[in-house]
């Protein structure tokens, strides 16, 4: 599997208190936070991807989101080689671009949980 996907730390907790209040709006929310926390991070993490002459590995940087998590994830049929790129190998020295734009992405998708959490409670 050549792909490299970072998970944020922390996901699970807003995820947990979403649950508690439960409900479809809760269930909305959840979603809301997974599918907008992984573009934040996709948005963070972009500027960071090493670029070769065809930018294959930076086009295939996505986010995925749904009911269960949101995923940052670099590498497809073309850019095959994200994970050696990300985590090195012998030969390769490692750039581990992901978890620096994860590292970077983090507050603001703290930031978003909090904010969805206080629209689901007010609203």
């Amino acid at each position: 599997m050549p792909n490299v996907s970072v998970i944020m730390k922390g996901e699970r907790d807003f995820a947990e208190v979403f649950k508690e209040i439960g409900g479809p709006e809760a269930d909305q929310m959840i979603r809301r936070f997974h599918t907008q926390g992984a573009q934040i991070t996709v948005r963070h993490t972009r500027p960071l991807v090493p670029v070769g002459r065809t930018g294959n590995l930076r086009e295939s940087l996505r986010a995925a989101g749904a009911q269960r998590g949101g995923v940052a994830i670099v590498g497809d049929a073309k850019a095959y080689y994200a994970r050696w790129v990300h985590n090195g190998t012998k030969r390769i020295k490692r750039q581990p671009f992901m978890y620096r734009g994860a590292d970077r992405a983090a507050q603001e998708v703290h930031d978003l949980g909090y904010q969805l959490l206080e629209e689901l409670l007010d609203g």
